[in-house]
């Protein structure tokens, strides 16, 4: 989840403030400046027709005025608007229109606020790549003691990583994103999204204890302000409950998902994703789960949910149909350099081709291995990728490479549960959790210590 900056002002001062300007401005010029600075209040306050109005005013106005100043406001301001409206594909449009005139002689604060709803654009759009790059520049534009922005274009960072797959980066990005929030007044009482996208990438990274702690903390934070995200944080939680072997947690999480009536969008798809990797785990057909999923999303720009579910729809296909649904899944995830999503494919090819040719199945595996250098998975549980490139090695007869590979999944294992699993949960995460559990296997049949 990617947040754009508060106003420094509330919403009622600002709007006392614009009024008594506007009653005031006695020329075009200064109406224009109350028309978008009204916008801008109309759309933190989520009064998206009213923003939108007072965007498009302005903008007539100062093309009328010919001052090109003014016109860039104006352009600026509209396409903020409709990119808090969920308009993606007219909103990139007036971007990227903007971007040749997006000069170091444009205000520095209106650059961070461009570069940032930009990069919101391209996430939402799985235009990784960009979104990373916008994100990065609205970083580089932030003043270092302006903490109000520095924490979200932080947390915006921290987000980004993670869809990309750059966990390590992510959690700093998240953490950075905290310390500057609890220097400001108030602390850290806005920061519940920031805690969502940590408890995402710390679950991914195998840092179980501080996920669950930040997905805690978010449930709270957001409670009051932004209740449908609280089914956000649940999926989150239930997530990390799975890798940990705690399946009956996961259920009851799930169904508190599905049974809350203001569950934000993201929520009640992750719900369907959750279903599938149970399902998966029981043996269960999953495809209803996928098509309910993809429903969800018929229309929207989340495409980083879109290709998941897609993944999941090819895991349900024989395994010659799925590698071929995989390798068009990975085509796209490359082309916007969506590593963590390619990471998904090639481990999952790896897992499927072992039914076809272990040697395709080896290739697969290692193309996989070497994608894992630079990125983590972002859907799975980590230890999948291990245990799934150690029996295509295996199969195709590499059994130096396939020991080296499930030597490092148990020594990862042991140094997990020891440092970043809550005790309670430390013989489940090992037992219960079906790909620790085949690991050991592994390790048994090949004479491995897996204590």
């Amino acid at each position: 989840s990617q947040v754009y900056a508060d106003n420094e002002r509330s919403a009622s001062e600002g709007e006392a403030r614009l009024d008594a300007l506007e009653r005031l401005a006695d020329i075009d010029e200064q109406r224009i400046l109350v028309w978008i600075e009204r916008a801008g209040v109309a759309l933190r306050r989520g009064e998206l027709e009213a923003a939108e109005s007072f965007a498009r005013r302005a903008l007539l106005a100062a093309q009328r005025c010919g001052d090109a100043a003014l016109v860039q406001r104006g352009q600026i301001t509209l396409f903020e608007v409709l990119t808090g409206a969920d308009r993606a594909q007219e909103a990139l449009v007036l971007g990227e229109a903007c971007l040749g005139w997006m000069t170091d002689q444009v205000e520095t604060e209106w650059r961070r606020n461009f570069h940032g709803a930009l990069a919101i654009l391209y996430d939402n759009t799985g235009q990784l790549a960009k979104c990373v790059a916008h994100n990065e520049l609205a970083r580089q534009l932030t003043e270092k003691t302006d903490f109000t922005n520095l924490s979200v274009v932080a947390s915006n960072l921290c987000c980004a990583y993670g869809e990309a797959g750059r966990l390590t980066q992510a959690v700093s990005a998240g953490l950075e994103s905290l310390r500057s929030a609890s220097l400001l007044e108030g602390g850290l009482a806005n920061t519940g999204v920031t805690h969502l996208n940590l408890a995402a990438v710390g679950t991914s990274l195998g840092r179980y204890r501080e996920a669950l702690h930040w997905s805690d903390v978010a449930e709270q934070l957001l409670a009051e302000s932004a209740p449908g995200g609280v089914a956000l944080a649940e999926a989150h939680r239930a997530k990390c409950h799975l890798h940990l072997g705690q399946q009956a947690r996961a259920t009851q999480l799930m169904a508190k998902i599905d049974a809350n009536p203001v569950a934000v969008l993201t929520a009640r798809v992750r719900l369907h994703l959750l279903a599938c990797a149970l399902g998966r785990e029981r043996r269960q057909d999953t495809r209803a789960h996928v098509e309910a999923g993809l429903a969800l999303l018929k229309g929207r720009t989340r495409v980083d949910l879109h290709e998941h579910l897609l993944i999941e729809r090819a895991l349900t296909l024989s395994p010659a149909d799925a590698l071929t649904e995989l390798a068009e899944i990975r085509a796209r995830a490359q082309r916007h350099e969506a590593t963590g999503c390619v990471l998904e494919t090639q481990m999952r090819c790896a897992q499927l081709a072992l039914e076809l040719d272990p040697e395709l199945a080896r290739e697969h595996a290692l193309q996989a291995l070497r994608t894992a250098e630079q990125c983590g998975l972002i859907a799975s549980y980590k230890g999948e990728l291990w245990l799934h490139a150690a029996r295509a090695l295996f199969a195709a007869g590499d059994e130096a490479g396939a020991i080296t590979v499930l030597q490092r999944a148990i020594d990862w294992v042991q140094v997990t549960v020891r440092d970043h699993v809550p005790s309670e949960f430390r013989e489940s995460f090992l037992h219960r959790n079906p790909t620790n559990a085949a690991l050991r296997a592994l390790a048994a049949k090949h004479r491995l210590s897996s204590a």
